[in-house]
């Protein structure tokens, strides 16, 4: 299961029951609500996600603060959307760039569009001429 977009970690848990049992997420509510700020320019925190896995269904859980009714063989998931950013992230030095994506902490296309890098996904090089464009073009 990959992470999506802009997702810093992800943990799914279950553990084996032959019981329907209801509780709440713990921890996890908090940055479903509020983000926190970046920082010089930097943008706020993603908002954390949480799902339910029933029966191979993913359900997006909207305010965990509430009691799930969980059955046996169900699951959930947090996604941590992670922590703000320091400094404008189209100021970011576009080789640190390619290596967050050669690494697959960053997408191609959140390459371009949050830290404007435009990389050639076959080479995994950087387009110079574009993503300087890129970055003029956006102030």
């Amino acid at each position: 299961m990959g992470l999506e977009s802009g997702v810093a970690a992800q943990a799914l848990f279950g553990r084996p029951s032959t019981r329907a049992e209801t509780a709440p997420i713990p921890e996890a509510h908090e940055r479903i609500f509020h983000q926190g700020p970046g920082q010089h320019g930097g943008e706020p925190t993603p908002l954390n996600k949480v799902y339910v896995i029933h029966e191979g269904k993913k359900t997006q859980i909207k305010d965990p603060r509430l009691p799930i009714q969980f059955k046996h063989g169900d699951h959930f998931i947090i996604m941590s959307g992670g922590g703000a950013g320091v400094g404008k992230p189209s100021e970011r030095d576009p080789e640190e760039v390619l290596a967050d994506v050669k690494n697959e902490l960053v997408s191609v296309q959140m390459a371009k569009d949050v830290y404007k890098v435009i990389i050639e996904p076959a080479k995994m090089q950087i387009l110079e001429k574009e993503t300087l464009a890129l970055r003029k073009a956006q102030g």
